[in-house]
């Protein structure tokens, strides 16, 4: 057989797009929650941040042809998303990403598949915003020398660390959709909380080492401001992680026997032969004011108080 294709120009719209508002029903084009607009994609491309924004619905409605089909094989699914980007006069790329998915099977037995994914997007990706946030004071405090406070609206400290930010935005948009966060959709981690905090402070670490190789500050002012710098990372890294550290119940203490300096004198003495007698009841018990374990003994030994010797 043949294919063959007809062309024909036109000088109107196909389709009223602009005032549809990019509404047109495509299957393939998300759509804003509220159904107000379409969903914009820009030239910064699909990343950690803008991928976290599209899986999220209380922001985005996905299309039809991405929202699973119970006929779908749960092995071997892909989340892609493709764009070509119009610029002003000019074009901005076109981008694509393809997330391979694993243990889907495990989240959609428990959740609806799309929305578990983008709840754990968007918790990695606030995670990765605060640690980005933690990692931008560290340097800022890094090029102005290590000062008491760091000026954090110094615009010409914030243009310096901006290659050192870039660094840290791909390392983690390399490992954001790794084989731990499909662990944690599916709840197979124990504290998934605390390990992708700890995967963020050690790209801060990576990216904050590789900044004190290169600040254009003399020997014996790198010294100090590193040390500031690192400082101050460490203290908020360490801080921030042990917001989600698990508290360890530790055993209730086990009830103290009380001292004898505490103990009654008028504590009874109980017996299997005779109802209880005090340290007061008898001639037995003014041995001592604070009676041994033989005179208890011999405490007890007698009937009781109505027969003891007088």
């Amino acid at each position: 057989g043949a294919i063959e294709a007809l062309a024909a120009g036109s000088k109107c719209a196909r389709v009223a797009a602009a005032a549809l508002k990019g509404v047109t029903k495509d299957p393939w084009v998300p759509v804003k929650a509220d159904g107000s607009t379409s969903h914009t994609p820009t030239g910064a491309g699909f990343g950690y941040r803008q991928m976290s924004n599209l899986l999220d619905a209380t922001k985005i409605t996905p299309p039809l042809l991405a929202k699973l089909h119970p006929d779908d094989d749960r092995q071997g699914l892909s989340i892609v998303a493709a764009a070509l980007v119009r610029g002003q006069g000019k074009t901005e790329g076109l981008h694509h990403r393809r997330i391979r998915t694993t243990n889907m099977e495990l989240i959609a037995d428990e959740y609806e598949p799309m929305e578990r994914i983008g709840d754990v997007a968007q918790r990695r990706a606030k995670d990765a915003g605060d640690a980005a946030s933690r990692l931008r004071r560290a340097l800022i405090s890094l090029v102005q020398g290590g000062p008491d406070q760091a000026r954090l609206d110094d615009d010409a400290a914030a243009a310096k660390i901006v290659p050192w930010m870039r660094r840290f935005d791909r390392l983690v948009n390399a490992d954001f959709f790794d084989k731990p966060f499909w662990d944690h959709a599916a709840n197979q981690t124990g504290n998934p909380a605390l390990d992708w905090r700890q995967a963020l402070r050690g790209h801060a670490r990576t990216v904050f080492e590789e900044a004190t190789k290169e600040a254009p500050r003399t020997e014996v002012r790198r010294i100090w401001a590193i040390a500031r710098a690192r400082t101050l990372l460490e203290g908020q890294m360490t801080k921030w992680l042990k917001e989600v550290e698990e508290w360890r119940v530790r055993p209730p203490p086990r009830p103290s026997r009380p001292s004898r300096r505490t103990r009654s004198r008028r504590s009874p003495v109980r017996s299997p032969s005779c109802r209880p007698v005090t340290a007061r009841c008898c001639d037995v018990c003014t041995w001592s004011r604070r009676p041994t374990r033989a005179r208890l003994r011999a405490m007890v030994w007698w009937s009781g108080c109505s027969t003891a010797p007088g």
